[in-house]
């Protein structure tokens, strides 16, 4: 259970990934300590449950994930002023996690298609 990072690493070592090269999407501070004790860059956007709680060690802090209809704020963190969280903004938060912890280049990102690499059925 959550903030235990127990979750993350089973997923993790399912999947045969790297925490490296994911993201953690959390609406919790027990989330966000779960996940940043995996290991993992993380995203966090507070509901109306979780807003007062303390974020401060999310890589990327955001009021929502942004849409046409719901566009994030110009002032929302990100390297250039987007209406909703891309995948390049993800790429750039791991490179820059990735140099701020001085850790080696993360493995290569996943692309559509090589997804389910490694994958058995249940």
């Amino acid at each position: 259970k959550k903030p235990a990072p127990d979750v993350y690493h089973y997923v993790l070592d399912v999947l045969g990934l790297d925490a490296r090269e994911c993201v953690a999407f959390e609406d919790s501070a027990a989330g966000l300590a779960a996940a940043r004790d995996a290991g993992l860059t993380t995203v966090v956007t507070p509901c109306q449950w979780t807003g007062h709680q303390d974020f401060g060690d999310a890589d990327l802090l955001l009021p929502h994930l942004g849409d046409g209809l719901n566009p994030l704020p110009a002032d929302a963190g990100l390297p250039r002023a987007a209406t909703r969280l891309e995948l390049a903004h993800l790429e750039a938060l791991l490179e820059r996690r990735a140099a701020r912890d001085g850790a080696p280049s993360r493995p290569r990102a996943r692309r559509r298609g090589d997804m389910n690499e490694g994958l058995r059925p249940c």
